[in-house]
């Protein structure tokens, strides 16, 4: 009877090691779901966590120093980060773009453009563009502007 517990015990502990490696990969099986993971460790703080989703092209001018340096100008720009969600832009064969949209406190919404590259079936992070505020949108230009007024939230409004 101890042995077949024991059996049952070393079998669930091994299912949940496989469902979380499983789940980490789930993680990098798609560009928004990669933007998002590498964003949420960013602004926690774990930053060779972080660096662990970047590709290794971008490794070469990249260190954990770099993204704390980062995080720090992404929080002093959008103000506390309350949840973050990545959004799919496009994939094109290995090539993707996906936007991590940061929900903060004071700052009002903000979306973090990152490109990707699939590796070995794995997507990683090849470039950290810019990050914008979602109240703003591009005019005929490209440029970034305001929305109307009446289109800004509460707290973008308190935020300007």
């Amino acid at each position: 009877m101890a042995f077949a517990v024991a059996v049952a015990a070393v079998l669930m502990v091994v299912a949940g090691a496989v469902g979380l490696l499983g789940g980490a990969r789930m993680a990098r099986s798609t560009p928004e779901g990669v933007a998002e993971s590498f964003v949420r460790t960013l602004v926690a703080g774990d930053y060779d966590d972080a660096l662990s989703y970047v590709d290794a092209s971008l490794k070469k001018n990249l260190d954990t120093s770099s993204l704390r340096h980062f995080a720090v100008f992404i929080v002093m720009r959008s103000g506390n980060v309350r949840d973050i969600r990545g959004e799919r832009g496009w994939v094109r064969g290995r090539r993707a773009e996906a936007v991590a949209k940061l929900v903060t406190d004071a700052g009002g919404d903000w979306n973090l453009n990152i490109k990707l590259v699939r590796t070995h079936g794995l997507w990683a992070v090849a470039e950290i563009g810019s990050i914008q505020n979602a109240s703003t949108s591009p005019n005929n230009f490209g440029e970034r502007v305001p929305l109307p007024i009446a289109q800004l939230s509460i707290s973008t409004v308190a935020f300007l």
